[in-house]
């Protein structure tokens, strides 16, 4: 649906999209180029433990053991390919850094993207949901007010949802789908928290508040309609999954109407 408006489009698209999750389209493409990858993935050794993957503002998820056909790649690469660095705070410039490598990966093949828990891909992925991302830089750094630059990152971080997102490739992204969607959560219920002070001193502000609380019900909706295809995401996923969803839930209530903070609370907790 679309009514030529820029804002409200992306609302309905990050809901759409959740939704799609349960259906097989397959993975985008992007006209976007990277750096070309410089090796191919490796056996990591015997034994080898998974760094990063509690790293510390990750996603309140636990790690779940590495899949058995982990193809992804070791960090070194990723970072030659152009991925920022993992041990700081991304901001909105780096995460579209990192998309720009991701959509260079899909060209081939989406087997290269980083595995939550893996041993050699882990700590990227751990950075790519970390909660800390989004919370505001310090004032010197800030290049925007919070409620201004959390809106740019809702911009740029539902396009990892489509990369992730399930395809006709046989490739099982549900542990990292989970992630992301929390992540995402997590962004929201920043940015809610910053528009409402926002638009109380700016009334040009109301509008774009109100989007977000759109797409807050969009996401949601996405969400229950995951948590009914026991077929496609295991148990535990979606455990897990409606878990966080019951702990995000007030925060992101308090800024609905009864109607849609209904539908978040039966979704949270049927």
């Amino acid at each position: 649906m679309s009514d030529g408006r820029p804002g409200v489009n992306r609302c309905w698209h990050v809901g759409l999209l959740l939704v799609a999750a349960c259906g097989t389209a397959p993975a985008p493409r992007s006209a976007d180029s990277a750096p070309a990858l410089v090796e191919t993935a490796t056996e990591a050794p015997d034994g080898a433990s998974a760094p990063g993957a509690a790293s510390a503002g990750a996603a309140v998820i636990p790690a779940e053991p590495p899949p058995a056909a982990d193809t992804s790649l070791p960090l070194a690469v990723y970072r030659a390919a152009g991925v920022p660095e993992v041990d700081q705070r991304w901001s909105v410039s780096d995460y579209e850094r990192c998309m720009h490598v991701f959509a260079d990966m899909l060209r081939s093949g989406r087997g290269d993207l980083p595995r939550e828990g893996s041993p050699r891909s882990g700590p990227l992925f751990a950075r790519l949901v970390a909660r800390e991302n989004f919370m505001p830089a310090a004032p010197a750094k800030a290049p925007a007010p919070p409620a201004q630059e959390l809106e740019q990152y809702l911009d740029v971080f539902p396009g990892f949802l489509k990369v992730y997102s399930p395809a006709n490739d046989g490739i099982d992204f549900s542990v990292e789908q989970a992630s992301l969607i929390v992540a995402l959560l997590e962004l929201l219920k920043s940015a809610l928290a910053a528009s409402e002070q926002l638009s109380a001193r700016d009334p040009a502000w109301v509008d774009r508040y109100e989007r977000q609380k759109t797409m807050t019900v969009g996401v949601v909706r996405g969400v229950g309609a995951m948590l009914a295809e026991d077929a496609r995401y295991p148990e535990p996923v979606r455990r897990r999954l409606q878990g966080e969803l019951a702990r995000l839930a007030p925060d992101l209530e308090r800024h609905l109407d009864a109607e849609s903070a209904q539908v978040v609370h039966a979704t949270a907790i049927p």
